[in-house]
């Protein structure tokens, strides 16, 4: 018996050893993507790469594993590898859900709801989440948002019916993704079956998801949902297809999501090559542990600006030159601050002593020169005591902020440019400061946007900043285009109604009436802006000023030459005795003429200015009309003299 047992052991040994060594298993799902790789700090390598299929892999088994990078086929000994469980990079995730009628089959869409909510919770708190539900049509019951209680109701309220259109669902999800801020993106897209009443095609779906740069993550639910396509769709997307057959397959594939989306790895290193500048260098990393094996390949490019590299005897010395950098000293430090310190007294020195000499030579003006108090902001902004005047205490804020940013010389002209535009009150005053700062705001604030949402501010942060400071100053100027348009229009609606009321005053003074009651006519018969011109006029003498002085006036406001001619023949006429009613006469006659003449002028310069168009325009397409068919057919008689030789 002993020496039979001895043979079973025997032969036991030897057929173990005829089996050669155990080789280790190795799991066959596990990935890994190259996200990014920074070069900046060259020949320091950082290379960000992101896990897949790792559901039942240990999160620190790839960091406990042998590393092996091999940069232009030199093995780099001084690679480390780390795990990044919550990246700082935020992600917007759009949900799609399907609830055609085939998902009220075995429970289906109860199953993919818990799943949906628990795959929302584990999501960081800084991620946003979309959901969309698909059946006869695409809905959105809830845009991007962290609130995943609003969520988990919008989630709670999908019941299933109808078709399923599931290629409109996905352009619905990525055109929601692409209105998301800077950050990584991603489509989880869940369905039972095939598409069956959907616009779009599947190329459709995945040039639109390429272009937006969103992965798609597809989810095929029992046995009856179209593998090949949802493959398709993902590999093409960068994303993945995952089957799941019942409800923990379910969850389990939710929970593996949400890992790949949210667990990154590191890999850096010290390059020992020395590639030149610009050139495109092949990196291979490859992880081994006991139960994991997986390699990738890629390739990055060497920056241009990246240290030149000198090849010394004595690495030992290269190394014992590069020393830490020096600290600033105390007395530096002390000498920095103070400088700083002294600035900033200076600075306010300054603003301090601009405000008083402003106070100082305002009050000059009234006391010694007698002129009025026109600049100073007291007077351009004082309260209006009339509840007609008064405004909102946001118009009235912003008015006082844009009238400290700009001169008083430029208030004060601004308010002679309301004034010709027929808005005189102090109210039309604040409003337009108001605008300006409004507009700037507005402006600046839109166009910081669209640059952030296009990637443009990453590329180019000063151009961005250049571009805001301009559309801002755009947004200052745009009041002052429409207040100089308005001025405009108004000297022309005041120079086409004055040689007819001339007429009338002609009339009135003629039959007895003075010249304060012709203009009184004028008033009470018109309606218009010069008949509001005169009835100021007639305010004015009603309150106590003088005949001149409110003629005067009139010129100042309207600032027209033919208005400053005729206050100028009227005050003549007054001080000599003359007639009124010829110098009245007179006045509208030359106006006449005067506004023929400017018609004329017009006209004679309309063919010189009609050139233009019609050489770059009209031209071009007379000469296709007319010698298009004649150089066909030259064309093509040539054509065929040369076909036949």
């Amino acid at each position: 018996m002993r020496w039979r047992n001895c043979q079973l052991l025997a032969t036991s040994v030897a057929l173990l050893l005829s089996l050669g060594p155990i080789a280790p298993t190795y799991a066959d799902g596990v990935t890994l993507d190259v996200v990014e790789v920074r070069s900046e700090g060259f020949p320091r390598l950082v290379a960000r790469l992101k896990g897949s299929d790792t559901d039942d892999l240990d999160p620190d088994v790839l960091t406990r594993g042998r590393l092996h990078v091999i940069e232009n086929g030199q093995s780099q000994q001084t690679a480390e590898l780390m795990q990044i469980r919550n990246p700082a990079v935020p992600t917007s995730v759009a949900l799609a859900l399907d609830v055609s009628g085939s998902m009220a089959d075995e429970d289906k869409l109860a199953q993919a709801q818990a799943a949906a909510k628990r795959f929302i919770q584990q999501m960081r708190p800084r991620d946003q989440v979309a959901l969309l539900s698909f059946g006869d049509h695409v809905m959105v019951p809830q845009k991007l948002t962290r609130d995943r209680n609003l969520l988990a109701r919008s989630i709670d309220k999908l019941a299933p019916a109808g078709n399923t259109r599931l290629y409109d669902a996905v352009a619905q999800s990525v055109t929601q993704l692409s209105l998301s801020p800077s950050g990584a993106r991603a489509l989880v897209v869940l369905t039972d079956g095939l598409d069956t009443a959907s616009e779009r095609t599947l190329q459709d779906d995945i040039a639109q998801a390429v272009r937006a740069a969103v992965p798609v993550y597809a989810i095929g639910l029992g046995s009856d949902a179209d593998a090949e396509i949802l493959q398709q769709l993902a590999a093409a997307t960068g994303g993945r297809y995952y089957s799941a057959l019942t409800g923990e397959d379910l969850t389990r594939v939710f929970r593996l999501i949400s890992r790949q989306l949210t667990s990154q790895y590191e890999v850096s290193w010290v390059s020992s090559s020395h590639p030149v500048g610009g050139t495109d260098v092949p990196v291979q990393i490859r992880i081994e542990t006991d139960t994991v094996s997986t390699e990738l390949s890629f390739k990055y490019t060497t920056p241009v600006f990246g240290r030149t590299f000198v090849e010394r005897d004595n690495p030992v010395q290269e190394l014992a030159m590069i020393g830490p950098a020096a600290a600033p000293s105390q007395q530096q430090v002390l000498m920095a601050g103070s400088i700083a310190a002294v600035s900033v007294v200076l600075l306010f020195l300054g603003l301090v002593r601009k405000r008083v000499n402003r106070r100082l030579y305002s009050r000059l003006r009234v006391y010694v020169a007698g002129q009025p108090d026109t600049a100073s902001l007291d007077s351009v902004l004082h309260t209006v005591s009339t509840r007609r005047g008064r405004v909102h205490p946001l118009v009235a804020a912003a008015a006082r902020v844009t009238a400290r940013l700009v001169p008083n010389k430029q208030v004060t002209r601004l308010r002679r440019k309301l004034v010709q535009a027929g808005h005189a009150s102090d109210r039309q005053l604040r409003f337009f400061l108001a605008a300006e700062l409004t507009l700037a705001v507005l402006l600046g604030i839109g166009a910081f946007e669209v640059l952030e949402l296009t990637g443009f501010g990453k590329r180019s942060p000063v151009l961005v900043i250049a571009l805001v400071v301009m559309l801002a100053g755009f947004g200052m100027y745009l009041p002052y285009m429409w207040l100089r348009r308005r001025v405009e229009w108004r000297q022309r609606m005041l120079l086409r109604t004055l040689p007819d009321a001339l007429d009338l005053m002609s009339i009135s003074v003629t039959a007895g009436l003075s010249l304060d009651s012709a203009m009184s006519e004028v008033v009470d018969k018109w309606e218009g802006h010069l008949s509001r011109e005169f009835n100021q006029v007639l305010n004015e003498m009603r309150m106590g000023a003088s005949r001149r002085e409110a003629l005067r006036n009139l010129a100042e406001r309207t600032q027209l030459e033919d208005v400053q001619l005729l206050v100028a023949a009227l005050l003549q006429a007054d001080e000599l005795g003359t007639n009124l009613s010829d110098a009245l006469s007179v006045q509208a006659e030359q106006l006449r003429v005067r506004r023929r003449q400017v018609a004329e002028e017009k006209a004679r310069k309309a063919p010189v200015k009609m050139l233009v168009p019609l050489v770059l325009f009209i031209f071009p397409a007379i000469f296709v009309v007319v010698l298009a068919p004649a150089l066909i057919q030259i064309f093509g008689v040539l054509g065929s003299l040369a076909h036949r030789g």
